[in-house]
């Protein structure tokens, strides 16, 4: 008895186990993706968990500089998590506009406690309010 191969069924099979391979491969790599990224953000949430609860300690009537640079920070870690779970420019170009504008505000309120020491008024906003409007991008 002689075997009869058909060799256009054969290559259909040799070519369908190598795709097989190639996925479990790409699952593989896929894998290994989602679990650096999931340590990642492990990581990043206990950052935030860190300076949360650093913020949290933070006296009311201490340093008010100190507690917009936590949220910068916090900002900057998410803004880092979002980059590396793959979300979308859009929303990513967002959180990068609102981290640009804390910045501002933090350079702002720098600047204020630098000058806190002349006796400013508190509520003389008039010398603050030209440098706000020339720091922080309003939007109209």
């Amino acid at each position: 008895m002689e075997i009869i191969v058909d060799k256009d069924a054969e290559k259909k099979y040799l070519d369908a186990e190598y795709g097989i391979a190639q996925k479990e491969v790409t699952m593989i790599e896929l894998q290994e993706a989602v679990d650096k990224m999931s340590q990642d953000m492990a990581e990043a949430l206990a950052e935030i968990g860190t300076l949360a609860e650093s913020y949290a300690k933070l006296s009311l009537s201490g340093s008010f500089a100190g507690q917009v640079e936590k949220s910068v920070r916090m900002l900057e870690l998410t803004l880092e998590g979002m980059r590396g779970n793959g979300t979308d420019a859009g929303t990513i170009e967002i959180v990068e506009e609102s981290l640009n504008t804390m910045k501002v505000k933090l350079q702002v309120v720098e600047q204020a406690a630098a000058h806190a020491g002349k006796n400013v008024s508190m509520f003389n906003f008039s010398k603050w309010k030209s440098v706000a409007n020339k720091c922080i991008p309003w939007k109209h």
